[in-house]
């Protein structure tokens, strides 16, 4: 199926409560994707001209999700991430999607909630990534890296066991972007649902949220020299940030007084889609009475929010969220 890219769809799926380690778990099924040719082709292309002699790593890859009487299970295979950076360059070169994007990767991304209710977004930067340059993040969102996992055990070990590890990943991720220490992170992590958007992403993304055992204040001082592209709410605020999506003048300001910054794509105020995934899955479970007025909003700015919902010892393929 051939669709516009970017458009503003985003599928999302909320768990009917946060679960916990070991209530969602991601495993090896099929070895290695088999992907189009032509996909592969075009990323072995694109990273030859773009990253020579650069190593791309492994990733793992989820293919499908299983609501199982016990747990959540994430089926997935194994990928190189030039794979997964070329079919959004692919899809973007030629302005559509066609259904050979089947990388979803295991990315997750954790909202994490300080000591004072305060939350953090940071603008993706040129000098890091070109994909989605200018839209805010939650600065924890991480893809499930062979890389970063021979770093984590060699920095922290124990605390990630292999690429299906997404509890292990998503604390390294914590430490990695936002300083934070091990025991800083609060007991109660965990994964509120998935989703894939196609205005910036493509690919899908495990979302949850956690607790800190630290005020906003020091997070900023340990990430000194981020602070021109961070701004940081109360979570009393989402609401006024979304109202600010798309526009150029008016937009919510931070706790600071900082305003936010506009992409250079359009010159308004964006936000990454899997992003908006995860602070509306966050929202249902805790504020649920801010969830649909944030939906509404969203879809007022001309966002198509396509709710999915697991059945019981069914197997969502996640190629026919597209």
């Amino acid at each position: 199926m051939i669709n516009q890219f970017p458009r503003k769809k985003i599928y999302i799926c909320t768990f009917q409560r946060p679960l916990e380690d070991g209530e969602i778990v991601a495993r090896e099924e099929v070895g290695n994707l088999g992907l189009d040719e032509r996909l592969v082709d075009y990323s072995e292309d694109a990273w030859e001209r773009e990253s020579r002699g650069k190593v791309s790593s492994e990733i793992a890859s989820a293919v499908s999700v299983k609501l199982d009487p016990c747990c959540v299970i994430v089926n997935c295979g194994l990928t190189g991430y030039k794979n997964l950076i070329g079919q959004f360059k692919r899809a973007r070169e030629n302005k559509q999607t066609d259904g050979l994007e089947r990388v979803h990767g295991l990315s997750t991304e954790i909202l994490p909630i300080t000591n004072d209710e305060r939350v953090i977004f940071e603008q993706r930067d040129a000098r890091v990534t070109d994909h989605g340059v200018g839209f805010y993040d939650i600065p924890t969102a991480g893809q499930s890296a062979q890389m970063y996992v021979e770093t984590a055990r060699k920095d922290y070990p124990g605390l990630v066991n292999n690429e299906f590890d997404l509890f292990g990943l998503a604390k390294y991720n914590l430490i990695r972007h936002l300083g934070v220490e091990i025991g800083e992170i609060g007991e109660d992590l965990a994964f509120v649902g998935f989703s894939r958007g196609f205005e910036v992403s493509i690919d899908s993304q495990f979302n949850g949220f956690c607790s800190l055992n630290l005020e906003s204040g020091e997070i900023e001082r340990r990430t000194l020299g981020n602070e021109s592209h961070r701004l940081v709410y109360g979570m009393e605020d989402i609401l006024g940030v979304f109202d600010s999506i798309g526009k150029t003048t008016g937009l919510k300001e931070d706790v600071h007084g900082n305003v936010p910054g506009i992409t250079k794509m359009d010159e308004r105020f964006r936000m990454v889609d899997n992003c908006l995934g995860t602070l509306l899955s966050v929202l249902w479970h805790k504020h649920n009475e801010s969830y649909g007025p944030a939906k509404q909003i969203l879809e007022g700015k001309g966002y198509e929010i396509q709710e999915v919902h697991l059945k019981m010892n069914e197997v969502l393929n996640l190629d026919t969220l597209n």
